[in-house]
């Protein structure tokens, strides 16, 4: 019998992060993602997704190619993208960004904040 053990793999997850990359990803993303600007944008976007506790997205890559593939969870649904012609295939950050557009919607929707016509209507003066 052979038994397999890497020191340096960790299964431990990151709770707190709402952002996900497996190993894929991220090798993905240091092929495509070239510009300090890019790394920004995506460093942004993990930052604002860091307060998103009801919503997570995870990101892979399809194997043997550098193309995004991801998933939005909230609520135990999970909802599935994969990158194409639709969503910017040139721009890693655009598909980023719309996931973490869609964890955003999904953790609007799914507060659990009740809101009250009256108090939003007298803020408004």
């Amino acid at each position: 019998m052979q038994i397999n053990f890497n020191p340096n793999y960790s299964n431990r997850q990151n709770f707190g992060m709402a952002v996900h990359a497996d190993t894929l990803a991220k090798n993905a993303l240091r092929v495509r993602v070239s510009s300090d600007l890019e790394w920004k944008a995506i460093n942004d976007l993990v930052s604002s997704q860091e307060n998103n506790l009801i919503s997570h997205v995870g990101l892979s890559a399809v194997p043997n190619t550098t193309k995004l593939s991801g998933w939005v969870s909230s609520n135990g649904k999970v909802e599935d993208y994969i990158e194409n012609w639709l969503f910017s295939p040139d721009s890693p950050v655009a598909f980023i960004k719309r996931l973490c557009d869609r964890a955003d919607d999904l953790a609007r929707l799914n507060s659990s904040d009740e809101i009250n016509p009256s108090d939003v209507l007298n803020r408004l003066g």
